[in-house]
């Protein structure tokens, strides 16, 4: 369809001979029809915006029906923009019949590839929406921007809008197209040049793209940056510290270290190093670690850390030091290094750099010659008496003495003097509590151990009220210890005795975090789902911290309590935390191509380089995956939605879950909190194993909305492509599931091979369609309550169990009502067997026999929890009371002490409502037939 006058003047800005006469038409209908009719294809702009107004408010309004009547009416008045056409074509695809659906799709491609392009931009944006509906975005979208920029080279609005476009979107080939088309039109405006050069450096990053293409214009990347550090024109060279920047990045990622190495201790560049010294050098350092081989590592360093022009922040910067001792025990030169470093410590002999390096140094000595124990123990003396009082000086001592074993830390402690019983305790009380939990929790300690070392860690924490710091990092380890006892020997009380210190120290010390977040775990593990879900509500989780501490929480919520408990402000939805959860996941990716675009503009190429790395972190988060999945499943528990339309993510995943805020003492404390958890934790199996399930489920829900209400044959299509892709990806022996996650995946892979059977997307006969059938009629594992006291109460694992199960049997009925639609239509008849179809009668009775089961051990549970004496019992655990164990009775007088009995009788109390109330959710999901 050809472009008339008013398509461009609409679409390049410019004033026509209509807008220059425009005043002397008084009347404007007269004005605008004579515009029409000399120019039926388009109206000025503001009929045009006022046009499409009432299409935009119906599309809001979700109204699409409206929307297509308002298109029609206008249709008929000769309204033909670029914007209108656009905006009507999506109007259509968005139909519930199949040939306005057509319609849509035809109108759609007509105008991206019309022989003159579309100009206007949100024209442009409106097709690239339709495109992505139709999933043809990436084939079609940037040939829109190519061909418009074609068209008008030199509107610079217009090539910055395809630049930020592709920026969105992370296609930086189409962006490296924008930035090509702004060289090309302003060859003056230097910092084209840059943007071209940072664009080819981010094809060659982005591991989606070929790896011929990659190593093309990573090439690129590297002779044109070389080009502008050594022999461009004088105004295009390297001039500042972030062009600087751009040239290390670009050099080290495409393996020219050598180089950067020359060009930064050269003089092409000098005038450019000069201006930030400490920014040359932290990129020398760059380089360096780059690449642990280059020859000249060694006396890079050296030179750094010892000559007498050594830079304040070189000397602090921890890479310098890390660098230094790597290269040193890599060469061999360990002897040389030490000499170096002592005279360093002559001159400051409380540098802490200097020490730790020292001492890691001397710590790999001793793990191969015994004999070099002394002097490691000498310089860990040294460190001691010097930052013995600081929170840094375990962590720092334990991360080096560990390299040289168990017995070089025993020797460590054993030459410490403790503290005198009569002084008040000190950082140093504290520092000698942590050094006996890392050497408990290495030796082949009994489980007898960790009573007596709780007990030492309370006694720590009461003497200590008065320094928060110390007591709340006491109590901490006494929670720790309990763990381990829970977990080494299966000792139930114990997990519960943790859980109620935690929850006193915590009101304590509401500001210590680690605290807060282990309190919240601990809970999670025991049932005790809602007073988590109370404590996490306070965490005040922010931003980033939904990727790195919003998993604790949300990780299996649907299997665990998806219901919303309480009012207030005590009380977390997980539905709506989950809501935010992903807003913020997309908020922050488009505040991420806001700041990349801003980076641009103000040439800050560092930034720009670490934006679109936490970018395309953030766009492949797998918690971002996590919490869709996990959305979906508690909308349907819920019964809030019927169907999602689930479309697998196909590219790997990126984890940025980070638990590294959390202490850890011990060598296995990471381990701890994997077991605090209900199962593995989830990974790109677990994703891949549920996106399957959603997507089997998008399918089945397509199959009766075609069945009952006519919807078109394109949407099962596609929810079918969609399940062919997520079948592809799926792994019956994913080691991130659980068991129960991996008995119901096992029967959905059986239900999606039947359904990809029957839709000819996969080879096979109808005996595997009894699968399904034997699956889910042979008996399944069982997940026993656990038992303390006499008490039975479920706990994440008993919870999650049931869950699963529940959702499985959900899944079985939709697809046998489903199948029996079709079976009773004719449909489907000739590729099943008669036992098949004889089973598929029995499949519902079975599976409200199997849900019953589940609601009647939730009820026996709940009933057994609100019988008389199970308060007293409960008070009993709590305060060591219920088992007689001689080594447990020092530690329960210290349990004792650490608040009245009516306290913990009513904590007690609220353990008991948060287990019936989990109980409840349990009993709330129902299983719907169709």
């Amino acid at each position: 369809m050809p472009t008339t006058v008013g398509d461009k003047a609409e679409q390049s800005g410019k004033e026509t001979i209509w807008d220059k006469n425009k005043d002397e038409f008084k009347n404007v209908k007269t004005f605008q029809s004579l515009n029409a009719k000399d120019h039926p294809a388009m109206a000025d702009t503001s009929v045009t915006e006022r046009r499409v107004r009432p299409i935009q408010d119906a599309i809001a309004a979700g109204n699409w029906k409206q929307a297509l009547k308002e298109c029609e009416k206008w249709q008929k008045k000769g309204e033909a923009s670029d914007r209108f056409l656009a905006l009507k074509a999506a109007v259509l695809l968005r139909q519930p019949d199949g040939k306005n659906q057509e319609k849509g799709t035809n109108e759609t491609l007509q105008l991206c590839r019309r022989q003159t392009p579309v100009l206007n931009i949100e024209a442009i944006h409106q097709l690239q929406d339709s495109l992505s509906l139709l999933h043809l975005d990436a084939q079609e979208g940037p040939k829109l921007w190519e061909r418009a920029v074609a068209a008008q080279p030199s509107d610079k609005d217009l090539v910055e809008t395809w630049l930020n476009n592709s920026i969105a979107v992370s296609d930086w080939q189409s962006a490296q197209k924008a930035t090509m088309a702004l060289k090309k039109a302003f060859p003056k405006e230097r910092q084209y040049d840059f943007w071209n050069i940072l664009m080819c450096y981010l094809i060659h990053e982005d591991k989606n793209v070929p790896e011929k293409d990659r190593k093309l214009f990573g090439t690129l990347a590297n002779r044109m940056i070389s080009k502008a550090a050594q022999s461009g024109p004088p105004e295009k060279m390297v001039s500042n510290p972030e062009e600087l920047s751009l040239l290390a990045a670009v050099l080290v990622k495409t393996g020219s270290t050598s180089e950067l190495v020359s060009l930064l201790q050269g003089t092409s560049l000098k005038s450019v190093t000069e201006q930030d010294r400490p920014h040359a050098d932290s990129l020398l350092l760059m380089a360096v670690e780059s690449n642990p081989e280059f020859p000249e590592s060694e006396n890079i360093l050296s030179q750094m850390l010892t000559s007498s022009e050594a830079e304040a922040e070189v000397l602090e910067d921890d890479r310098v030091w890390s660098l230094f001792v790597k290269s040193a025990i890599a060469s061999e030169s360990r002897r040389k290094c030490i000499e170096q470093l002592d005279t360093i410590l002559t001159k400051q002999p409380r540098h802490r750099q200097a020490l730790l390096a020292k001492i890691e140094v001397l710590a790999h000595d001793a793990k191969e010659d015994s004999n070099s124990s002394k002097k490691l123990l000498d310089a860990c003396q040294q460190y001691y008496e010097a930052f013995g009082s600081k929170a840094f000086c375990f962590d720092d001592l334990i991360q080096r003495l560990r390299i040289a074993g168990a017995e070089t830390v025993s020797g460590f402690q054993g030459g410490l003097n403790d503290e005198p019983p009569s002084s008040t305790p000190s950082a140093r009380s504290l520092f000698l509590l942590k050094l006996e939990y890392y050497l408990l929790c290495t030796a082949p300690s009994s489980a007898r151990d960790f009573p007596s070392f709780a007990s030492k860690a309370l006694d720590l924490y009461l003497a200590a009220q008065g320094n928060e710091s110390i007591a709340a990092e006491a109590v901490f380890l006494a929670a720790l210890a309990l763990l381990r006892l829970a977990y080494k020997s299966g000792d139930s009380a114990a997990l519960l005795q943790s859980s109620m210190v935690l929850h006193t120290a915590h009101k304590k010390f509401k500001d210590y975090y680690p605290l807060h977040v282990l309190l919240v775990q601990v809970q999670m593990a025991s049932g005790q789902i809602h007073l988590a879900m109370d404590n996490f509500a306070h965490l005040s989780v922010k931003n980033m911290q939904w990727e790195t501490v919003g998993h604790l929480l949300l990780t299996r919520i649907s299997t665990l309590h998806p219901r919303q408990h309480g009012r207030g402000d005590d009380s977390l939805n997980p539905s709506g935390a989950l809501d935010t959860a992903l807003y913020v996941s997309g908020n922050s990716q488009r505040s991420v191509d806001r700041a990349i675009a801003d980076g641009l503009k103000q040439g800050s190429y560092s930034n720009v380089i670490g934006t679109a790395e936490l970018k395309n972190n953030l766009r492949r988060s797998l918690n971002r995956q996590l919490y869709m999945i996990e959305q979906c499943k508690i909308q349907r528990a819920l019964g809030l939605a019927a169907v999602h339309s689930f479309d697998p993510y196909e590219d790997a995943l990126t984890d940025l879950r980070d638990m590294s805020f959390m202490p850890t003492y011990g060598v296995e404390d990471q381990d701890l909190a994997l077991l605090l958890q209900c199962g593995p934790r989830p990974g790109q199996g677990w994703v891949n194993s549920m996106a399957m399930h959603e997507c089997l489920l998008t399918y089945l829900m397509a199959e009766l909305g075609a069945a009952n209400q006519g919807a078109p044959g394109q949407v099962v299509e596609m929810a079918l492509d969609n399940l062919v892709k997520a079948e592809s990806r799926f792994s019956a022996h994913a080691a991130d599931l659980t068991a129960d996650e991996q008995e119901a995946a096992a029967v959905y892979h059986s239900l999606t091979t039947v359904v990809l059977q029957l839709g000819k997307k996969k080879d096979g006969t109808s005996q595997d369609l009894d699968k399904v059938i034997e699956a889910m009629s042979k008996p399944t594992r069982e997940t026993k309550a656990v038992s303390v006291n006499g008490v039975q109460y479920p706990d994440a694992k008993w919870l999650h169990h049931r869950f699963v199960k529940l959702e499985m049997l959900q899944t079985a009925a939709h697809f046998a009502a489903i199948m029996s639609k079709k079976l009773k239509t004719g449909k489907g008849k000739k590729d099943v067997t008669e036992k098949f179809m004889k089973s598929l009668e029995e499949l519902r009775p079975m599976i409200n026999k199997q849900a019953e089961a589940i609601y009647s051990q939730a009820r026996e549970l709940k009933q057994g929890l609100g019988a008389s004496g199970v308060l007293g019992k409960l008070v009993d655990v709590m305060l060591g009371r219920a088992d007689g164990n001689e080594d447990h009775a020092k530690l329960s007088d210290k349990i004792a002490t650490l608040q009245d009995e009516a306290d913990v009788e009513e904590y007690c109390g609220g353990l008991r409502e948060s287990w019936e109330d989990a109980l409840d959710g349990v009993l709330a999901v129902k299983i719907k037939t169709i």
